[in-house]
């Protein structure tokens, strides 16, 4: 494939940091939202897809 698909390394990056995130914490949710807490506003901005796009 030569040419770029607009957005989707984008997304696939996107959804691999999310799921290294889950593993690490076991996927539990109280772990996933403690880590996400202190986590700076760029990082999260940075994982949000919008599907408005």
């Amino acid at each position: 494939m030569s040419k770029i698909i607009p957005g989707y390394d984008c997304v696939a990056e996107v959804r691999r940091i999310r799921e290294e995130i889950a593993a690490e914490c076991d996927y539990d949710w109280d772990k996933i939202f403690a880590r996400l807490e202190t986590a700076p506003l760029r990082f999260l901005n940075s994982l949000y897809i919008s599907d408005t796009k």
